[in-house]
Formats: C-alpha cells, sequence, structure tokens
C-alpha cells in the first residue's frame, strides 16, 4: 500500500547551489542542549521556555543586518523571573540578552546564548498627574502609550519612527529620539525614574528616596565606585569638555559618561547609565517619563532641490522659522519610499542626484500655524525649488491624510528599501550625526565617499538635528562585498570622526555595529572608563557580550545575515518587524516576520539537512495553519507584503486534492456550512449555560404562571382573546398571561456595556448574545436592522434569553442611540427563525432585561420554525409592526 507523503514535503524547497555560511549548523537540529534546556525548565517552568529548532530561528532575526541563533529563548512573566535568571546565569556562566520588540537596526537585541523576550508579559501603562507623567512597563508598544496620553493632550518626547511596533524597553534602552525629537526630548532627559535590575539581582528603584541608602547597603562596591569615576571626570577639565561636546549632539556610541556630570548621587548616576545601555548593564523594569503637550495643529510639506547639498542649505532657514521637523531624503530615498502605498508613483522616476525636504510645523491652534506657513512661505520663495515629477507640487498642507502619508513614506524607508536592493543582499544602516551647520558639507562627503568605495546607498536623517542615514545592500555570502562593506564602515568612521567632528552612532545605539569603532570616536581614556562601568556593573559579564563594546576590531562583520532567495513576496522583506502588533497569532505561535524567517532558513539548509527536516515538519503548526490570513500585516507592512496571502498559497500546497474539492464544494454552498458551523460552535455554549438557564426557568414562580398563563390563553376564544389585550395592557392574569408591547431604555449598568464594548460585549459593541447569526446589518446603528437578526432576511439566528433581549430601534423607528425591549420568554425557542410574535412576557415587574443576562444569553442557536415554543402562542409566519406611542417607537403584536 503507498505511503501518503508528509505534509511538510509538499513545503520541501529546492536545495541552494552552495549552503548559506550562516545556516543553523546540523548539530542545533535537536534545538536546546538537553542540560540548558532541564536547567532553565526547572529554574521558572517548562511554559517559559522555548526550546525547539522552530522556536529558536524564529527568534534569530530582528531589523538588524545580523543574525545569531540562541541557545534557548525564555519567557518571564515576573521580575522574580529575571532575578532568577540571572543568579543561574552567574552560576552557569551563561549569556543572557534582553529583547522586546526587536526593531532595532545595530543587532543588539541578538543573541548567541539565552534570549529573554521581556515585550509578551511586561506591559502596561499608568498615567499620572493628569498626563504630566506615565509610568510604563519594557513592553509597552510606544504607540499605546502614546494613545493612553492622548486624552491628557500629552505625549512621550522620543518619536521614533517605528513607534508602531517599538517598545519602551527598546527605546530607553537605546535611548531613540525620532524626527521632531532633539536631545532634549530624548529618553535621558525625560525619564524621571526607573526601577532596575542589576546582574547581580539587586534592584533599585531610583525614585526612592532612600534608594542612595538601600545602594549604599546592598551594592556598597557599585555605590563607591560610581563616586570615584564621578570624581575623576570632574578633575579632569579636557576630558569633561570632550564628553559635553559629544553629547551636544545625538549620540548614542558608548555609555552616557555625561551622566557624572549631571547627577549627584549615585542612584541618580545610575539611572542615567542605564539609558543607552543597550542592556548591558542591566534590565529596566519600569520608567516613569515626563510628558510634553501635545500641538495638535499640523501643516508639512515636501519641498525638492536640485541636490542634498542644496537641501541641507536650507535646513537652518526652516530651524528658525519655527519648524518641529525637517527630514532630508535624497533621490535615491524617494524612489525607495515610492513602494508605500499612497505615494505618488512617479516617485519611482525621479533622479538619484535630486533631494528632498519634509519640513513639519506644529502650532496649537489655527492662528499660530497659519504664522508659521506665511514664514515658511517666505523661507521658500528664496530657495529656489524644482519640480522633477509632475507630483512635485512644493507647497504645505493641513490635511491629516496627506501629512500621514509622508510620515508614513519616511517612516518606512527602512523597510522600503527592500524591493530595490540587489537579490540575496540585506540592509545595513549606517546613523550618523555632525553639527547642524556642517550638514551641507557632511552631505558632499558622504557622495565623495560613495564615489571611492563604489556604494549606493540611500542617505536621509534628521536634518534639523544634524543626523544622517545610511543604507546600503551588504551581500553577507559574498566575502568580497563583505570586504567593500569593511572598508566603507571604516572610511565613514574616519570621516565623520576626524573630518566632521560628528559622532559615528546618532539614534540607533551601537550594538554590535557600531561596538568596534567606540574607542576610535571617543578615545582612549573615556573608552576605559566604559569599560570600568562595564566590569563595576557587570563583573562577571553575564549581559549582552560583544554589545556596545568590542575588542574585536572585526567584530561588525561578525554575524551578517543572508537573504536568500525564497520567493517574490518573501524576498522584499527587511524584517523590520513593523507588522508584528497586528498579527492576530502573535502570541500564539508566530508573526509575519518570524514566518518569512523560517521560510529563509528552509531555503539556507542543503538537502537531506535534519535541521530542514525538523522546520519542515514544525512549519505547519508554526505558520502556516494558523496565520489568520487576514492581510492586516499587509496594512502594517511599508513594502505591502501580504504574509497571509503568502500563507495561503503554501497552505494549498499542502492540502490533497480531494480537500481541496471540498473546500470548493464548501464554499460554493457557504451559507449552510456557515451555519451548520454557528450551529455546531453554539452548542458548547448552549450546554454550558444550561444549568443555568434551568434554574431562571424553575427559580421565578412568576415566570411559571406567564408560561402556564400562555397555555391556557391559548386553549380557547377566551384564552387568545384575553392574550391578546393583556399583551397590550401589560396583564399578567389568568388568560392575559403575555405581554407583546414594551418601550424604554436599559439600566445605567446596561448603557454602559453596549457602549464601552467592554465585559460581554461581540463585534460592534453589541452584548455577545446580540445578533450572532451573521446579518450583515447587525451593527448597532446601521438603517433597517430591527434587532437581533434582520427583517430584510426574513429570518433572524438569535435565541433571545428567558428575560428578553435588548436590541436597537426597530426598523422604521430610525437609530437614536435608545435601547427597546424585544418579546421573548421562558417557552420561547423559535429564534424569531421568522418574524415571531410570541406572546412571551419579560421579567416580571421590570420590563427590561438585567445586564447579567445580556452576558450569558447563549449565542448562534436556532431550531425550526415554532419548534418548543407552539406552547407559548408563537406564529413563526406572522409579521412584526413597529408602530408609535408619543416619541417612542414600540412594538406591538398584530
Amino acid at each position: 500500500m503507498p505511503v501518503r507523503e508528509p505534509k511538510g514535503d509538499r513545503w520541501r524547497p529546492s536545495p541552494p547551489a552552495e549552503p548559506a555560511p550562516d545556516r543553523v549548523e546540523e548539530s542545533r537540529a535537536a534545538g536546546t542542549p538537553a542540560g540548558l534546556r532541564d536547567g532553565l525548565a526547572a529554574l521558572l517552568g517548562p511554559g517559559k521556555v522555548l526550546t525547539g529548532v522552530v522556536d529558536l530561528v524564529r527568534y534569530a532575526s530582528d531589523a538588524s543586518p545580523y543574525r545569531f541563533v540562541p541557545q534557548a529563548v525564555v519567557v518571564p512573566d515576573s521580575v522574580q523571573d529575571v532575578v532568577r535568571l540571572l543568579a543561574y546565569a552567574r552560576r552557569e556562566r551563561r549569556d543572557l540578552v534582553f529583547r522586546a520588540a526587536g526593531t532595532s537596526l545595530a543587532g543588539q537585541a541578538q543573541g548567541e546564548d539565552i534570549l529573554v523576550d521581556v515585550r509578551r508579559h511586561f506591559s502596561g501603562v499608568e498615567v499620572e498627574a493628569d498626563g504630566a507623567r506615565v509610568r510604563l512597563l519594557p513592553g509597552t508598544v510606544l504607540a499605546r502609550a502614546n494613545a493612553a496620553l492622548a486624552r491628557h493632550g500629552r505625549v512621550l518626547g522620543p518619536d521614533p519612527a517605528s513607534a508602531a511596533a517599538a517598545t519602551v524597553g527598546g527605546v530607553l534602552a537605546g535611548n531613540a529620539t525620532g524626527p521632531a525629537a532633539g536631545p532634549e526630548r530624548d529618553s535621558y532627559r525625560t525619564v524621571l525614574s526607573l526601577t532596575a535590575v542589576l546582574p547581580s539581582g539587586t534592584v533599585v528603584d531610583t525614585g526612592d528616596p532612600e534608594a542612595d541608602t538601600a545602594l549604599a547597603a546592598d551594592e556598597p562596591e557599585i555605590h563607591q565606585g560610581l563616586l570615584d569615576i564621578k570624581d575623576e571626570i570632574e578633575a579632569d577639565p579636557e576630558l569633561t569638555a570632550a564628553i559635553r561636546a559629544r553629547f551636544a549632539l545625538k549620540n548614542t556610541g558608548g555609555y552616557r559618561l555625561d551622566a557624572f556630570l549631571d547627577a549627584e548621587t549615585p542612584a541618580q548616576i545610575l539611572r542615567g547609565l542605564m539609558i543607552g545601555s543597550q542592556g548591558t548593564l542591566g534590565f529596566v523594569a519600569e520608567a516613569v517619563y515626563a510628558t510634553f503637550p501635545a500641538r495638535r495643529a499640523v501643516t508639512a510639506g515636501l519641498l525638492f532641490f536640485p541636490g542634498p547639498a542644496a537641501a541641507a542649505a536650507a535646513v537652518p532657514l526652516f530651524g528658525q522659522a519655527g519648524a518641529v521637523a525637517v527630514e532630508l531624503l535624497d533621490g535615491r530615498a524617494l524612489r525607495a519610499c515610492a513602494a508605500v502605498p499612497g505615494t505618488p508613483a512617479d516617485w519611482e522616476r525621479l533622479p538619484a542626484d535630486c533631494a528632498a525636504l519634509l519640513v513639519e510645523f506644529r502650532a496649537t491652534d489655527e492662528t499660530e500655524l497659519a504664522a508659521y506657513e506665511r514664514a515658511a512661505r517666505r523661507v521658500c520663495d528664496d530657495l529656489g525649488l524644482v519640480a522633477p515629477v509632475p507630483s512635485a507640487g512644493n507647497g504645505f498642507t493641513r490635511d491629516p491624510r496627506a501629512v500621514a502619508r509622508l510620515w508614513r513614506a519616511r517612516g518606512a524607508l527602512t523597510a522600503t528599501g527592500g524591493p530595490d536592493r540587489p537579490p540575496g543582499t540585506t540592509l545595513v544602516s549606517e546613523d550618523l550625526a555632525v553639527p547642524p551647520a556642517r550638514l551641507a558639507e557632511a552631505c558632499e562627503e558622504l557622495l565623495a565617499l560613495q564615489e571611492r568605495h563604489g556604494v549606493e546607498a540611500t542617505v536621509a536623517g534628521r536634518a534639523l538635528s544634524g543626523t544622517l542615514h545610511l543604507q546600503l545592500a551588504v551581500d553577507a555570502a559574498d566575502p568580497a562585498d563583505v570586504e567593500r562593506y569593511a572598508a566603507f564602515a571604516d572610511d565613514l568612521c574616519r570621516t565623520v570622526t576626524e573630518r566632521l567632528g560628528g559622532s559615528l552612532r546618532a539614534e540607533q545605539g551601537a550594538g554590535r555595529q557600531g561596538a568596534p569603532f567606540v574607542e576610535r570616536e571617543w578615545g582612549a581614556k573615556a573608552t576605559a572608563l566604559m569599560w570600568r562601568i562595564k566590569r563595576l556593573l557587570d563583573p562577571e559579564g553575564v549581559l549582552a557580550p560583544r554589545v556596545l563594546l568590542d575588542q574585536d576590531p572585526r567584530g561588525h562583520l561578525r554575524g551578517l545575515k543572508t537573504a536568500p532567495a525564497a520567493g517574490p513576496g518573501f524576498d522584499a522583506c527587511t524584517e523590520c518587524g513593523l507588522c508584528e502588533p497586528v498579527c492576530p497569532s502573535r502570541e500564539l505561535t508566530t508573526t509575519p516576520r518570524q514566518r518569512i524567517a523560517l521560510r529563509r532558513e528552509q531555503h539556507r539548509q542543503p538537502a537531506g539537512s535534519p535541521v530542514l527536516a525538523e522546520l519542515l515538519a514544525g512549519f505547519g503548526p508554526a505558520a502556516v495553519d494558523t496565520c489568520a490570513g487576514d492581510a492586516l500585516c499587509a496594512a502594517a507592512c511599508p513594502a505591502g507584503i501580504d504574509t497571509g496571502a503568502l500563507m495561503r498559497d503554501l497552505r494549498r500546497t499542502g492540502h490533497p486534492r480531494r480537500a481541496e474539492r471540498t473546500a470548493a464544494l464548501l464554499a460554493r454552498r457557504r451559507r449552510g456550512t456557515e451555519r451548520a458551523a454557528r450551529a455546531a460552535a453554539a452548542t458548547a455554549a448552549v450546554a454550558g449555560t444550561a444549568a443555568e438557564a434551568v434554574r431562571g426557568l424553575t427559580g421565578s414562580a412568576g415566570r411559571v404562571g406567564d408560561r402556564s398563563a400562555g397555555r391556557s390563553g391559548d386553549s380557547g376564544p377566551a384564552g387568545r382573546s384575553g392574550g391578546r389585550s393583556g399583551g397590550r395592557s401589560g396583564g399578567r392574569s389568568g388568560g392575559e398571561g403575555t405581554t407583546t408591547e414594551w418601550s424604554g431604555e436599559p439600566s445605567g449598568g446596561e448603557r454602559a456595556v453596549r457602549r464601552s464594548g467592554g465585559e460581554g460585549a461581540g463585534p460592534g459593541g453589541w452584548p455577545r448574545s446580540g445578533c450572532p447569526g451573521g446579518c450583515p446589518r447587525r451593527r448597532a446603528g446601521r438603517r433597517g436592522c430591527p434587532g437581533p437578526g434582520s427583517a430584510g432576511r426574513r429570518r433572524c439566528t438569535f435565541r433571545p434569553a428567558p428575560t428578553g433581549c435588548w436590541g436597537p430601534s426597530p426598523a422604521g423607528a430610525g437609530w437614536s442611540g435608545r435601547w427597546w425591549r424585544w418579546p421573548s420568554g421562558p417557552a420561547h425557542r423559535c429564534g424569531f427563525r421568522r418574524t415571531c410574535r410570541a406572546r412571551a412576557a419579560p421579567r416580571p415587574g421590570t420590563g427590561r432585561a438585567t445586564t447579567r443576562a445580556a452576558r450569558s444569553w447563549p449565542t448562534g442557536w436556532w431550531s425550526t420554525p415554532g419548534r418548543g415554543a407552539a406552547a407559548a402562542g408563537c406564529r413563526s409566519s406572522s409579521t412584526r409592526r413597529p408602530a408609535r406611542s408619543g416619541s417612542a417607537a414600540t412594538w406591538r403584536r398584530t
């Protein structure tokens, strides 16, 4: 009998001509070594340790050009777990690297031993002092923090381009800034206090008034050592002047030596040192930020110039006019941005030697903004702007959508460079800062540098603060190309530090990329102090070795990742991570970036590799089968990569032909399939609430009386007549045992459930019990929706609760935000399959449903018309007719 082909083999890629140099070695096929796996599982619990090769590979990539496969990945959920990990690392002589969003560009989130994911369980925002300050956990996404501050009219100081994905921990560890955030708004100057876990396990809260006393008692060597370094720096005027000059510009290369000049106590010195330390001195468990007023009135414009030097010369003029952000982009950068949706298509035809400035003004009101616009126009009149393409209007706009499109294109530059780079290469980002007055000179030097080394790099940056970013493509599989990059980086360091008097790492952190150049920028004396700080706080070197400080002059060439051809959709990805916050499966299995990373690793492996076999076996459940395929990643990706579509394509190739035919048949009969699926899903809900329903049916004598009266009312003409009259008058005795006329509004608690979409709320803010039948008009507020179900479909799959249903206003009454009582009762089980006029009473004496009932109704249940409800007088062929009673619409049985 033939053996069925394993599902994973359908995804097996063609073997590469030569295995990639950065592929996972065959000895790693089993994942984490047994001793390390067992030790970490005993320390934290097996649920917090990821050991399979699939897990190790998906965490091996980030937005940087580096790739290191960790030995193990741990996901702690408390500070106590971090303390235990540090103790384990000291005892077992292991290394730890903390990682949050993985959006850093210099390799500081890459670990070769134990990688610690602090994004998943360390997220939280607490706004204090009416928004003047905010307390944040390190895994909090920056955009979420700003959203919490928006209601107070405040924002954080740092605003990196990756704010939609970057976390507070990474922003603080790298001292990231952004287009409108100069040195005065970075984390170093806006973090009021922080809580740090030192490598020894000591927890220090720098905001505690007794912090210095506690530090002196718990860590006397650190306390005294920091004071000794402070005295040494202050006693050296030349070193003091050099430190002040370096940090007058944006500078993230090395430790914040100015903390010894700005702070008076060891605890405050420690606060300054932790910022920008990139996880090498400790773990920041919490930070308190000062905030800034949000200026809502905005105008922005994209202005075109003949070249980068001419654009750079105009930057100071806009700064004097009051611009808060001035971004410089050369022609290659603009062409790369053309891949962003909403960007003019003719940007692809821009000449490489042109340039543009993206200028933005912000104000508190329209009058102030108009004054800024007049000043900007006066500056533009004397600049000699050009229009290299028809879309170059060289004007300003207040349209929020147009402004957002401009900044989206600029912020996506790191990712949009992907489609234009040569196949098989990865993007390397250089990040430098020069005195703003020398920006034009720096642009000319960079152009000459590219010509000398035969490199084509995009140039962009925060021109107002003298910051420039270069992006170039490097083929890590080609030794000659790696050497060309090495020569370029060496020449760049010499040009920036010696000729221009700038800093080699401005915003993105030294990481692994800038670590070998720290001594060349700072000199031997200052670098020796940095090593002294590292050994003082981390004497055993357990945190992030070779990050920020590295004595290997070629350390920046280690671990450069390849980009094997894995398919048209996969090849454009730069692994920036902007897609991860919107992925529904990010906490379940993998993210879009990780799915692409796994696929690329499959293409790195040779035929017959045991690593490839393990990856293929786990690729289905980890990537293909659990992808929602909803294209949210495509909306968030600057390059528009739809990883969901790629996974759907792989999913189709993994299905047998019989399964494809069955799926096509079900799709053609989707209505019946949907109903069957909803019925099956609702069975569990109905079963789960069966006991409660029984208690509700038997626990109220009033309900039983209503039910009995309804039956007796149906037994003869008198009963039916009494039922009708009783329905209109609200009577509840004898034959008048049913009520079919209701109006009014729910209680405050019920309104809160509807407004907030909170507990018990479903799509569009409905109670979870409301209209689960798939009606396209089910959302509250849609005209023509009569409440649960849809009269337009002449059927409703909603099963009302024993105590009734609160739904939106009925058809014909319009939507006024009011809620309306719908007929239901303990014996009413037809589910309004068609329009129903069941004579079931509401809860005795209330006329409305309770909040508890609104949260506990079973959903998605239906039956054939009239089934189980005949005794309640249900006539499924009858109709409902809206009527008006004063200003309130009511339902009347006809």
